[in-house]
């Protein structure tokens, strides 16, 4: 039995010397090329439909970078006040308190005790009544950077977004009226600055917001001093109204006629030089540094007649003549011997310029 045992391992080893000689890719460790068991490495998954991911430090590139709309805001232009969107007696307010906070909260309509941390300066409170909620991009900022674009429901969605986690913060009192409605140029919080100035990509990525050049500035030079990571921007449905930037009208007939500067009789003045009327739909004066603009949502200059932007508050009217009179209220802009006008037709073509080169009456025709 002992020489037979013998015999066939002989044979076996024999047997595999040969397969070795002949076939050496079959001893190997590794599969061949050709080998179909050879595991795949599978493609990155695709972002759904509205989903941006990208890297922290390239987040800001997907800002576009235009001056800010600077004309009058007011809260009622997002609603007026936290809603209940899913109708289970729990507001916005509710339902931020209640996803985060630490500890349990119960389930009642009321939050009135939990634990939440304020990021902006790493406090924790316990009392609801001791935490606000903080629009991160606040309502004022959005309007300026676009929203005075957005339909009055595309703006309520947006002040009480439960969609984007970073959208709305648990703060205190006192932080969120040291920050008001600044963007990163004017506050960003001592602590926690990295996640901050993410958040703020995201937020304004998500709606579409724009940012200006001295905003973008202050965002890239906190992001200097932060690691790079994943950051994902999920696109939110935004419904434009008939006027918003690049949906208006053009009009080659339409220049700028004179800009006055200094005191009650600032103005700019446009003239139609058609001889039908016009209807401005879209457009935008602004100075040369862009943060004073007038918007037109519908105005209508007669025929050879007179568009006057007043840069004051006060009600529009028409003069003896039938031209329109209208006023800008964003105070003195047009103040100084090297400022320019520009105006931006409904498709956002930039379609005059007026440089004011200076006399002692403040007065320039262009």
């Amino acid at each position: 039995m002992r020489s037979l045992r013998l015999f066939i391992t002989l044979v076996v080893i024999v047997a595999a010397g040969y397969i070795a000689l002949t076939n050496p890719d079959l001893l190997t460790s590794e599969p061949s090329s050709t080998d179909s068991t050879a595991p795949t490495t599978a493609p990155p998954a695709k972002p759904p439909p509205g989903v941006t991911v990208t890297s922290f430090h390239q987040g800001s590139s997907f800002l576009t970078v235009v001056p800010e709309d600077r004309q009058k805001y007011l809260r009622a232009f997002f609603g007026t006040g936290w809603i209940d969107a899913d109708n289970n007696c729990r507001d916005t307010r509710q339902e931020v308190l209640a996803r985060e906070s630490q500890v349990p909260v119960g389930k009642g309509c009321k939050i009135f005790r939990g634990k939440w941390l304020s990021y902006y300066d790493n406090k924790t409170w316990t009392k609801s009544f001791e935490v606000q909620i903080d629009h991160l991009v606040p309502l004022a900022e959005a309007w300026d950077s676009g929203a005075y674009t957005w339909d009055l429901a595309t703006r309520i969605r947006y002040a009480n977004d439960l969609g984007e986690l970073r959208a709305l913060v648990p703060t205190t009192t006192d932080l969120n009226y040291a920050k008001v409605a600044d963007d990163p140029q004017w506050y960003v919080p001592k602590v926690n600055q990295c996640k901050y100035i993410a958040a703020w990509i995201a937020v304004k990525g998500r709606w579409n917001m724009t940012v200006d050049k001295r905003e973008k500035e202050a965002i890239d030079a906190v992001m200097k001093g932060c690691p790079d990571s994943k950051l994902t921007i999920t696109r939110a449905k935004i419904t434009l109204l008939p006027f918003a930037a690049g949906t208006g009208n053009a009009n080659k007939d339409i220049t700028i006629e004179e800009i006055v500067y200094g005191g009650k009789s600032e103005r700019i003045v446009l003239r139609n030089n058609g001889k039908g009327p016009a209807t401005l739909e879209g457009w935008v004066v602004h100075d040369a540094a862009g943060y004073g603009q007038f918007r037109m949502s519908k105005t209508v200059i007669p025929g050879g007649g007179t568009l006057t932007i007043l840069s004051s508050a006060g009600t529009n009217r028409f003069d003896k003549a039938g031209n329109p009179i209208q006023h800008a209220s964003w105070g003195d802009v047009w103040n100084n011997s090297g400022d320019t006008a520009t105006l931006i037709d409904g498709k956002r073509k930039v379609t005059d310029t007026c440089r004011y080169k200076g006399n002692d009456t403040g007065k320039a025709r262009c």
